[in-house]
């Protein structure tokens, strides 16, 4: 079927999240810092690096290329781009707030805090707090809260007053009021007043990076802030360069977006999908609720979705790309995905291994892959 321009304008727009953000430079290569790569006996990768040990939980061995199981020109078709020039600008370059932002989102990960006992409250502070909301002279029980930890600056329970909180001082109880925003607390009373009178019980911050922490933050692999923080550059160096390459990319496709030419979606790629059909078949067949199997589902970790369709038709042209140009990837190239993701500290293992099957780390290691491939084709 002939996809139209704008339906892959939307596709592409889509996917922006998954394939621009992930480290990686112009030939393809992680940000990783290999310390080793090695089989273990039952010949799956493990990788050791600033994210430490990981055992990928995969079938394909560290030099084995990774088989999708059909032929993408079996299911695409797209015009020519190898002539398409696109005028490029360089990454811009990391500053030293990004860099100490980083640092700070991998502090909270690792839970790195020293208690506050005197001066004010600066963004970032983790906040111990009581707090009541009223609304036209009644407590406004959801906006209430007791004993809550507050990330401030983070925009948890909602920014404007996380931004009264700043210059305050421990101890300290104090009232104002605020327009209140259309969010899940207070969705039923958006837009209108409320007062707060909010109490502050304990404060902890974030201590300035030393040898000691950059030592914890990296598990041993560096043992100065110095190292540590032009590692931190270069991860943040990479990430900007992948966005270039999504940027690039998409303008390349956009610009041949009427040639592309999806037949169907292979099963290969959605006979394992969750959809709320499925889900609604099994419920079925097991006598529960749909909703009940839902939920068991979700606290697994397990992605349900109305449509993979446009998921699935990216993975398609990329996989289409990468065969036309004898691009692949392999055990050694999965495990290297995975290992740059948890260094970012997004993730934990466990909660990649719940959400990313082998096949789906594949295809975004692929990705990376061919994204820097069409960004250098389309070199001025």
């Amino acid at each position: 079927m002939r996809r139209k321009t704008v339906l892959f304008l939307c596709l592409l727009t889509s996917m922006a999240g998954i394939l621009s953000g992930c480290g990686g430079n112009k030939t393809g290569e992680t940000n990783v810092t290999l310390e080793t790569l090695a089989e273990d006996p039952s010949g799956s990768p493990t990788i050791t690096s600033d994210a430490g040990t990981i055992q990928f939980k995969g079938t394909t061995s560290k030099d084995e290329v990774y088989d999708f199981g059909y032929k993408a020109s079996d299911y695409i078709s797209l015009g020519d781009y190898s002539n398409i020039k696109v005028e490029q600008t360089p990454s811009e370059e990391v500053t030293d707030d990004e860099i100490q932002s980083r640092i700070s989102d991998l502090m909270k990960k690792k839970e790195i805090w020293i208690d506050k006992t005197e001066g004010s409250i600066n963004r970032y502070d983790l906040v111990n707090l009581d707090i009541i909301c009223t609304v036209d002279g009644k407590e406004y029980t959801p906006g209430s809260k007791k004993d809550m930890n507050l990330n401030v600056g983070a925009g948890n329970y909602f920014s404007e007053f996380e931004e009264k909180l700043i210059g305050k001082q421990l101890g300290d109880t104090i009232t104002f009021e605020l327009a209140l925003p259309d969010n899940d607390t207070f969705t039923q009373q958006a837009g209108k007043k409320g007062v707060f009178t909010v109490y502050l019980k304990a404060v902890r911050t974030q201590p300035q990076l030393t040898d000691e922490i950059a030592v914890k933050l990296s598990d041993q692999k560096y043992q100065s802030v110095k190292e540590y923080q032009q590692y931190i550059k270069e991860m943040l160096e990479a990430e900007k360069e992948e966005q270039h390459n999504y940027n690039v990319f998409m303008e390349v496709m956009t610009q041949i977006a009427d040639s592309i030419d999806i037949k169907e979606i292979p099963e290969e790629e959605s006979e394992n999908d969750l959809t709320y059909e499925k889900i609604q078949q099994e419920a079925d067949a097991k006598g529960i609720a749909p909703a009940e199997l839902a939920q068991e589902y979700e606290v697994a970790g397990k992605k349900i979705s109305m449509d993979s369709t446009e998921e699935h038709s990216m993975d398609l042209l990329i996989l289409y790309i990468a065969d036309q140009n004898g691009i692949t990837v392999t055990g050694g190239d999965i495990a290297e995905y995975k290992s740059s993701l948890l260094e970012r500290g997004t993730y934990s293992e466990e909660e990649l291994d719940k959400t990313l099957s082998e096949r789906k780390l594949a295809h975004l290691a692929l990705n990376r892959k061919v994204l820097a491939f069409v960004a250098e084709c389309a070199e001025n």
